[in-house]
């Protein structure tokens, strides 16, 4: 696991916050970051976390995987991933 870099990090808020939309956020990441593994989700399937990062209305949460099961992270350098969610 590589992690999200401060450089990564500071370009997929600057991709979220420019996106019409969450699907197009999702997209302009994966498309950016292949590596990372992207994923929209509703506010309600993240309501008991606390985003990472609150962007235009969208509310980032970093991943982590150890190849089976992923969580949410506070540490975007322990992050292969994120889920973003509207609100």
């Amino acid at each position: 696991m590589n992690g999200i870099s401060a450089a990564e990090e500071a370009r997929i808020v600057e991709l979220v916050g420019a996106a019409a939309s969450t699907r197009d956020a999702v997209a302009a990441v994966r498309g950016a970051f292949p590596r990372l593994r992207a994923t929209p989700v509703d506010a309600l399937d993240v309501r008991d976390e606390t985003p990472a990062r609150s962007v235009a209305g969208r509310s980032v949460y970093w991943v982590e995987s150890d190849g089976h099961c992923r969580r949410v992270t506070a540490s975007a350098e322990r992050a292969d991933g994120l889920l973003l969610a509207e609100g």
